[in-house]
């Protein structure tokens, strides 16, 4: 929703109820300009994202996808996107 120009909370909130999976990228610029690339390094508002799905009650799985390319020989972009949404979650949680 966010490379299009999509604002991504307020369309959590209009479809709240009706989310039952979420597909996490993170992108340089808007659509077609924009690279992939690893969570958190791009312009997507991730905590916003997650806050608001945690403030609509959704429950369901946040599946991080289309990482960019690695770096190097042995970085794993899953795990650490992986790690990287696990932070923004315990972060709610500290604050709630």
């Amino acid at each position: 929703m966010d490379i299009v120009g999509g604002d991504v909370p307020s369309l959590v909130k209009a479809f709240a109820g009706k989310i039952h999976f979420c597909q996490f990228r993170d992108h340089s610029e808007r659509w077609p300009a924009g690279r992939e690339g690893p969570l958190g390094k791009g312009w997507v508002d991730f905590p916003a994202i997650v806050a608001t799905l945690q403030e609509v009650g959704y429950e369901g799985i946040i599946h991080p996808e289309h990482l960019g390319k690695p770096r190097h020989s042995g970085e794993d972009l899953l795990a650490k996107a992986v790690g990287y949404v696990q932070h923004l979650l315990s972060a709610l949680e500290v604050e709630g």
